[in-house]
């Protein structure tokens, strides 16, 4: 998969978060991610998406 490719996925799963009222991580998704970079990468972006919403 290349960066940009995982840019987009990145991007699709922080719009699927968006809409877990109070839950700001998928922990199946990340348990089933086994691409540490990708995995980082989801973290940091839910970790935004959180502040964000302000939860």
């Amino acid at each position: 998969m290349n960066s940009i490719d995982k840019f987009s996925f990145i991007k699709h799963r922080a719009s699927k978060n968006t809409l877990m009222i109070g839950l700001c991580v998928d922990k199946s998704y990340l348990e089933a991610t086994f691409d540490e970079e990708v995995r980082e990468l989801h973290e940091r972006n839910d970790m935004a998406l959180c502040k964000e919403k302000g939860v």
